[in-house]
């Protein structure tokens, strides 16, 4: 519930930090070891950065970060390279 509803934390003017990397509740959804938890982790942290978290906490930095950047050229049509 939390996760899918960061808007609403934001609405009470404070940054929000999701801090979500291969945790437990993704063990319960997919049945997968902590390290097998990459993907999941990494569709989590696009969901979140849609919904405007300010930091976004992984272990898999640069693997969130080309999603998240890249989702949000597909969005939003800016398909230019970052510099």
């Amino acid at each position: 519930d939390l996760l899918s509803h960061v808007g609403a934390f934001r609405n009470l003017g404070r940054p929000v930090c999701i801090g979500h990397s291969r945790k437990q509740f993704l063990k319960k959804l997919l049945g997968r070891p902590v390290d097998e938890r990459v993907f999941a982790t990494v569709g989590v942290a696009v969901a979140v950065a849609l919904q405007g978290a300010d930091v976004i906490r992984v272990h898999d930095v640069a693997a969130a970060r080309d999603a998240i950047v890249a989702c949000q050229a597909v969005l939003t049509g800016a398909m230019e390279p970052l510099s």
